[in-house]
Formats: structure tokens, sequence, C-alpha cells
């Protein structure tokens, strides 16, 4: 079955649009979230790190990142979890 392809010219500048934001909000230090205070599922554990509610334990050397634990609470427990 066929799939017709959006507009290229239409997606260009809509992706280039956003990339600008982007750009400028780096430059600016000023990245929001789109979800609001509250985060999305991906930006709520990068901000824990930043917060410091996360303990640096290494750094994955293959893909050259540092690696975090932090606590994980579930409603039901009273104490946190390791993951």
């Amino acid at each position: 079955m066929e799939k017709k392809l959006p507009d290229l010219t239409k997606s260009h500048e809509l992706i280039l649009g956003l990339a600008k934001k982007i750009k400028l909000a780096r430059q600016l230090g000023v990245l929001k979230c789109p979800q609001g205070e509250s985060g999305c599922r991906e930006c709520q554990p990068l901000e824990k790190v930043l917060r410091g509610e996360a303990k640096l334990v290494g750094e994955d050397r293959d893909q050259r990142r540092d690696l975090y634990i932090m606590p994980y609470f579930n409603n039901n427990e009273k104490e946190s979890k390791i993951l």
C-alpha cells in the first residue's frame, strides 16, 4: 500500500523553524520542556541529575556518557530503590 509523503518544502520549513528555535534557546540558556514545569518522561530524569538527586557512578566509555543512579519511589512504598 502506497503512502503519500508530506510536502518536502513545508516539511523543510517546519524542521528548520524548530531547529532555529532550539538553537536560540540553547544560546540563551533557556530550554523549556513543551510539557511545562512537570516535564515529560524524557526530561524528568535529566532534571533530577541537574538538581543533584542522582549519584554519578561512572562512565560508559563506549557511548561516551556519564552513568548515574537515582532513587526510585513507588507510590506504595516508603523506601527508595536504586535502579
